[in-house]
């Protein structure tokens, strides 16, 4: 499976971001109706919103309600894109979605 977030115009403010997570294989979508309304300002909003969902992937009832959509994170992959540029760390340390539990790879799409 492969998980991004994407940044929903629509629901921002002027004082919040809000993202939607979405979970896909290569094939269909398995997940996107998990929304995160995140304040903007102080350090990292994108950051904010990346502890919020680890979180979220941490709680069994979360799990329970992702895995009888057919998600599977263990061996999952975490999609940097643009709108989540902002959790590429230094020293090529990333700040992941999915907790450090779970075996999974961080990718971008950028080279």
């Amino acid at each position: 499976n492969i998980l991004y977030l994407e940044k929903v115009e629509e629901k921002s403010t002027n004082k919040k971001t809000c993202y939607k997570l979405i979970i896909r294989t290569m094939d269909k979508i398995l997940s996107n109706d998990r929304f995160y309304l995140i304040k903007k300002g102080g350090p990292g909003t994108q950051v904010k919103v990346a502890e919020e969902i680890r979180k979220d992937l941490s709680d069994p009832h979360v799990l329970s309600s992702l895995e009888e959509k057919g998600v599977r994170l263990e061996n999952a992959y975490f999609l940097l894109t643009d709108e989540t540029w902002g959790l590429r760390g230094t020293d090529n340390q990333t700040c992941s979605i999915l907790p450090s539990s779970v075996s999974h790879r961080i990718i971008c799409d950028e080279v």
